[in-house]
């Protein structure tokens, strides 16, 4: 049995901490349907931009929180959402300072 893909369109909204800025950068990528936002980063990482700085998850069933995010403009744990559209906006947590990236000072340590 083949695994059916998706062509995903990311949005993700970066930090630059030398700079002090953030900017929008998409990325493409294809993913199994229906895959966990957090597996959508994991992918851009791998085949995209090996230096993009996430949260990464621990107890994979949504408990701890430390993978929250911004998903199209709701707070969102990344590892429990799924992607369901072709294209998706993704940024860091809101109310949280960012440290790079989508990640905050809050989730140090909990680095990808």
């Amino acid at each position: 049995m083949t695994m059916r893909t998706t062509k995903v369109t990311a949005t993700l909204m970066r930090f630059d901490p030398e700079g002090e800025q953030s900017y929008e950068q998409q990325f493409t990528v294809e993913l199994p349907e229906h895959d966990h936002v957090l597996n959508l980063l994991a992918a851009i990482r791998r085949d995209c931009d090996p230096v993009l700085s996430y949260p990464a998850h621990f107890c994979k069933v949504g408990t701890c929180g430390a993978c929250t995010l911004t998903v199209n403009g709701k707070s969102t744990l990344a590892c429990r959402a799924l992607v369901t559209e072709a294209r998706i906006s993704i940024a860091p947590a809101k109310g949280r300072p960012v440290l790079a990236d989508l990640l905050t000072a809050d989730q140090r340590g909990r680095t990808k």
